[in-house]
């Protein structure tokens, strides 16, 4: 999901071209759709920072059976200063076309004090942000 909900790290792929890192800015896998030969690449390795230790994180999937894989995920972070959340970050995926970061969710995490308000308003934010292709359930 977005190589870990956005945090700084290092991507390669591999193609009939050989392997290469993405240019800065650069979608690294296409989405379905997108057929051109120079974007069919494969993730081959992901490089991630070791986070620092006041780092917290959550991750939830659904699926229908155990084991098999999710028909959606979120994925949060946060580290804590000062007494209050800086650095969120909130990913989605499966629930559109593509994994992607939840920006006005994030927004409301940061500054505030962790607790269960602050995380149902982020979730409230999130769920309002995300175009599901059926429409509001």
């Amino acid at each position: 999901m977005g190589l870990g909900c956005g945090h700084a790290g290092r991507r390669n792929g591999c193609g009939q071209h050989g392997r290469r890192a993405p240019a800065g800015g650069q979608r690294f896998l296409p989405g379905r759709d997108d057929d051109r030969a120079e974007t069919r690449r494969l993730l081959a390795e992901a490089r991630l920072p070791i986070l620092p230790a006041n780092t917290r994180f959550g991750f939830a999937e659904f699926s229908r059976r155990a084991g098999d894989f999710a028909m959606a995920a979120a994925l949060a972070s946060y580290r804590v200063a000062d007494g209050v959340m800086v650095e969120a970050r909130l990913g989605i995926g499966g629930a559109e076309a593509r994994p992607r970061r939840i920006g006005d969710a994030e927004a409301m995490l940061n500054g505030r004090r962790p607790g269960i308000d602050a995380f149902r308003l982020a979730a409230e934010t999130a769920a309002d942000a995300i175009a599901c292709p059926l429409g509001k359930l």
